[in-house]
């Protein structure tokens, strides 16, 4: 269980209840704003919901105590009326297991939020690997990363390739993979429209963010026009942004192009004009007042 108490679990209150700057959140991520800032004054009310949350991190009760303060908090974060960043903290940093989500996550939701279990990161695994069906010949994970996809789907296929441009994480997969057992699997560098194994299902998640919108258009036309059985997309929502305190910027500083939902529409459209896929659009992730924290496009062929 990492712990993550006063500066960072203040400041995350303090962008929250807008008295600290607005700036990329490393929430997203898995951690919390941390930011070097004065101590601002909470209101008191908010204040006591601070120091109660702050106490649940550093408690080492267990079993019912555990989850009547685990409930006891969370009804006073809505009678505070928390913004949804520390509702999603509380939930993916407190929230141990399905069990405890299951009894304290309706008490955050209501009618303005809808929660899912975990972070950012396992909200996309949850909604990511039933797509992957194991139906094609073959299972591609375009920007890999560390190899958390291929562990979870590449079983399912016959065939498997990774590609991670970043020799030092390829390298973290290719370990990853062979603890595993996973021997079926490819690992090369950066894709650059390199020739993809026929009836492909294909993973792009994390990367088209990480890249200038031509550049974006590029890898995706370069995929589609292989044809393969299925390729599934995701980025994040720029219209949730503010959500994660922001202001409408950029989720994190070493991103180069967030869509919201008409703009992830119309890239995904350019890029399938006068090819012969059905598309499917929806939303990734939780939802703050209707809107979802990432955008999920599946295109079949």
């Amino acid at each position: 269980m990492i712990k993550r108490v006063g500066a960072d679990l203040r400041s995350t209150f303090e962008v929250a209840f807008g008295l600290g700057p607005a700036r990329a959140p490393s929430c997203a991520r898995g951690g919390v704003v941390n930011q070097a800032s004065i101590v601002r004054s909470l209101p008191a009310r908010v204040e006591a919901v601070f120091n109660s949350m702050a106490r649940l991190y550093e408690g080492e009760e267990e079993g019912g105590q555990r989850g009547d303060h685990l409930r006891e908090v969370a009804q006073m974060l809505v009678d505070v009326k928390a913004p949804y960043l520390v509702r999603y903290v509380f939930v993916r940093d407190l929230l141990r297991d399905s069990a405890q989500f299951s009894a304290v996550a309706p008490i955050l939701e209501g009618r303005d939020y809808v929660l899912h279990w975990g972070g950012s990161h396992e909200h996309r695994m949850a909604q990511i690997i039933p797509r992957f069906d194991g139906r094609g010949f073959a299972f591609v994970d375009i920007g890999c990363g560390p190899g958390a996809y291929l562990v979870a789907i590449a079983p399912r296929y016959p065939f498997a390739v990774g590609y991670e441009k970043v020799r030092a994480v390829r390298e973290i997969a290719s370990r990853r993979l062979e603890r595993e057992g996973l021997f079926h699997i490819e690992l090369h560098g950066a894709f650059h429209a390199q020739a993809i194994p026929f009836e492909a299902d294909v993973l792009i998640t994390e990367v088209l963010e990480h890249m200038t919108f031509e550049m974006a258009s590029e890898l995706l036309g370069a995929v589609l026009r292989q044809r393969p059985r299925r390729v599934v997309v995701t980025v994040p929502n720029r219209a949730f942004n503010q959500h994660y305190g922001t202001a409408g910027e950029f989720r994190h500083a070493d991103h180069d192009w967030e869509p919201d939902l008409a703009q992830f529409e119309s890239f995904v459209l350019g890029a399938t004009k006068r090819l012969p896929v059905k598309v499917q659009l929806c939303g990734l992730g939780d939802l703050a007042h209707g809107v979802p924290s990432s955008l999920l496009a599946q295109l079949e062929f």
